[in-house]
This record gives C-alpha cells, structure tokens and sequence, in this order.
C-alpha cells in the first residue's frame, strides 16, 4: 500500500491514475487535525479535489486500531448522500480498493465550519433547518432501501469508531452505569432501520452560501437514527 502522507508519492499516483493530466500544473495542500487518515487537498484547474486515505493505525495516543476500508464505507455513504440531497453534499470521484484512498469534489476555499460559526456565536437557525432537513431526508429515503440496507450492514467500523471508545470506554471508568450502557450498546449494535451517518456533527458540517455541505461518512452504517441525532449537538467533539 502506498502511503500519499507524502507530497511526491501522491503527486505521482495522482498521475498514474490520470487524475492530474499530464503537463498540468497542480497544488497540493494536507489538511490538519483528522487522526483517522491522510487528507489532502488537490488544487488544479477546473474542479478542487479532496483526497483522503484511510489509517490501520489512528493518530491517537492509544493504540486505536480501525478496518482501513471504512474508506468505501465513505466513499459510499458520500455518494448516496449526494444522490439523495444532491446540494448538501460533495460529488464523488474515485475510490482505490487496493490503498483505501477515496477522492471527492472540494468544498470552495474560504467557508467555514459550521462548528466555527457556532463557537464563534453565530446562530442562524436557517442553516440549522438544513441541516436537520438534510438527515431527515437520508434517513427516510433510505429506510425503505434494501440495496442500502445490504451494503451498510456490517457494524465493524461503527464499534470500533463509536461504541468502544465511546460508550465501552466510559464503561470501564463508571461500572455504575453498566446495565444502561450495555443496553444501550446492544440496542445500537442490533437496531437496522435506516442508513446512520455515525459522525454528523457540526464539526462534519461546511457552510457555503449559507447552504450545507455535510462530509466525513466513514462511520456509516444501516442502525439506529437516533445516534445521529444524539451526535448532532456534540459541537466540542
């Protein structure tokens, strides 16, 4: 597997792949923060790209190991969000089975985050609405889909991103609350009603002309709506 955390190499698998045509000029930028891959930005005429590629071994103090091809699940779960609120978010180009790298159309340089906004103390509750309406419209699209229903119902990625950090994690530091969070792990982990985001927050969500751009889909899978909705107001995380 190659490893695109540097510049050269994803230059060059770039255009091998004829992602970047030949004698075209091109940029590219790593994006910080993220512990769970590599994401870069490719700056080229015409349309922006994100490219991401998924880690065995996340950025993280512990040892956290995760499945690398939850960058299907993204690139999938992207794609079907696209086709569903096609203005909420991003296109979808290509994803690498062999080196778990997915690309994506590029949210416009100088938006923000819509975590930024509300740190900062902007509350427009219009955007708020979209951003509601968007999952709606996921959720209930999707709970009729048996293709959708198929494709998103392995639940590896979602506990070893959500319900052992998380909740087994918290566990282990209050055994008080154990008969409430096994219950609540076995409702989340047996539940197979709709197409879950995993991680749809604020922090995952860009504004652009005061219209919503959800992304990073890479937790998803076929469960339980109501941990989107409990993720959604986890603004700090």
């Amino acid at each position: 597997m190659i490893n695109i955390a540097e510049k050269e190499v994803l230059e060059r698998y770039l255009r091998e792949k004829q992602i970047i045509k030949p004698g075209e000029p091109c940029g590219i930028l790593y994006c910080s923060g993220g512990v769970s891959g590599t994401v870069a930005l490719l700056e080229r005429e015409g349309t922006p790209m994100i490219i991401k590629q998924a880690l065995g071994q996340l950025k993280t103090k512990d040892v956290w190991l995760c499945d690398p091809n939850r960058m299907y699940t993204e690139y999938e779960s992207n794609r079907i969000y696209h086709e569903l609120v096609p203005e909420g978010a991003p296109e979808v180009y290509f994803y690498d089975e062999e080196n778990y790298i997915y690309g994506r159309e590029a949210v416009p340089n100088g938006y923000p985050m819509w975590k930024e906004e509300l740190l900062n103390g902007i509350l427009d509750f219009q955007v708020a609405g979209k951003a509601i309406k968007t999952l709606v419209r996921v959720h209930n699209a999707c709970s009729t889909r048996e293709d959708i229903k198929e494709k998103f119902a392995s639940k590896e990625i979602f506990y070893g991103l959500r319900i052992s950090p998380y909740i087994q994690f918290t566990l282990e530091k209050h055994p008080e609350l154990r008969e409430k969070g096994d219950t609540l792990c076995e409702e989340m982990m047996e539940a197979k009603i709709t197409l879950v985001h995993g991680d749809y927050s604020p922090k995952n969500i860009m504004v652009v002309n005061r219209e919503v751009q959800v992304l990073d889909y890479e937790v998803a899978h076929f469960g339980h709506p109501a941990f989107d909705l409990a993720f959604f107001p986890t603004i700090l995380s």
